[in-house]
């Protein structure tokens, strides 16, 4: 009874493995005929064996169309057969898994995107054909097409408006230039000094530029002071000097409004400030100044004392020196200082 008791269970078994079989052949048939991704089998040759429904209608064939016949000669284009060998034979000859996106030609001669994934059917080390599977990514090129113009478009925007308001910004240096022709070239100076300490801090180019441009119209507010105080070639009144203060307010007032995504107006009114609350017009201390304002209070004396004034001589850079290094820490940032004394290096 044992023997037959066996070979029961011997029959079972081979009839559970043929069910299992015919089952897998089911399932991956389903899979391939009914994937909504294109997919095709072909053989060594490059002949289609089979398509699916999804990759008849992406390329405009009715079922079974497409069989019998060569993939490059259905879906390449002239220009792309070259490549299109160099695939083929990555497939077959080097047994290589193959990835790419590039253009293909429909049956009515049109053109779609796809990306491409094939692998090489192997049997026992042997190359039976080859599984390739296509999905149309036309929409998404069109997109990205779409995009990189919209910021092609953005750029030149950009760079129109940057020259445009690089351009305004030196009329209005320009104008107060005009004005004190012995602070000629003052402040274009104290832009280079304030984006060089800018840079050596570690800010970046982005965070640099509002201090740039700041620094470039920081005595914009003296156009509203007499020129015959801004040249005078003697001591200042207590009044003259008071009203000399009030450029930096005017400066603010005149700089506000400007539309820009920068506080410039705010910077150029802080630029006077001391970190000791020394500084005019409001008397501000320590953290309650910005760091722009505190990077052009240095450049700003840096540049004055180096420079010829009406009522004295350039000063060395040794006394420019002693100067910067007396307040540093109570009239001006230490870092800051740091900063630009490492740009003489």
């Amino acid at each position: 009874m044992e023997p037959l008791h066996e070979d029961t269970n011997s029959d079972l078994d081979v009839m559970s493995l043929l069910e299992e079989y015919e089952g897998e052949n089911f399932m991956l048939n389903y899979l391939f005929k009914n994937a909504p991704l294109g997919m095709v089998r072909m053989g060594c040759n490059g002949v289609v064996a089979e398509a699916n429904k999804a990759a008849c209608e992406m390329f405009g064939y009715r079922d079974r169309e497409m069989s019998g016949k060569k993939i490059k000669d259905l879906i390449l284009p002239e220009t792309k057969r070259p490549s299109g060998e160099e695939y083929i034979y990555n497939l077959y000859d080097e047994r290589q898994v193959v990835e790419f996106e590039d253009m293909r030609r429909k049956k009515d001669g049109s053109f779609i995107y796809v990306s491409f994934l094939g692998f090489p059917i192997l049997r026992k080390g042997k190359i039976l054909g080859a599984f390739v599977i296509y999905q149309d990514i036309t929409k998404r090129k069109e997109e990205e097409k779409s995009l990189k113009k919209s910021i092609s478009n953005e750029k030149v925007k950009t760079n129109v408006m940057t020259e445009y308001w690089e351009q305004t910004i030196s009329v209005l240096s320009s104008t107060i230039e005009a004005k004190d022709p012995y602070t000629a070239g003052h402040q274009k100076s104290v832009a280079i000094i304030a984006k060089q300490i800018a840079e050596q801090i570690g800010l970046s180019e982005e965070e640099a530029y509002p201090i740039f441009v700041a620094a470039m119209v920081h005595d914009i507010g003296k156009i509203e002071i007499p020129s015959e105080i801004l040249a005078k070639p003697g001591k200042l009144s207590l009044l003259e000097s008071k009203l000399v203060q009030k450029h930096a307010e005017a400066g603010k007032r005149i700089l506000s409004q400007l539309k820009t995504e920068w506080s410039i107006d705010e910077i150029v009114y802080q630029h006077h400030e001391r970190l000791d609350g020394s500084g005019y017009p409001r008397g501000l201390m320590g953290g309650e100044i910005l760091l722009a304002a505190k990077i052009i209070a240095v450049a700003d004396v840096v540049d004055a004392m180096s420079s010829h004034r009406p009522y004295r001589p350039a000063l060395s850079m040794d006394n420019v020196l002693g100067e910067i290094n007396r307040g540093k820490g109570i009239l001006y940032d230490e870092d800051v200082v740091d900063a630009w004394m490492e740009t003489k290096n």
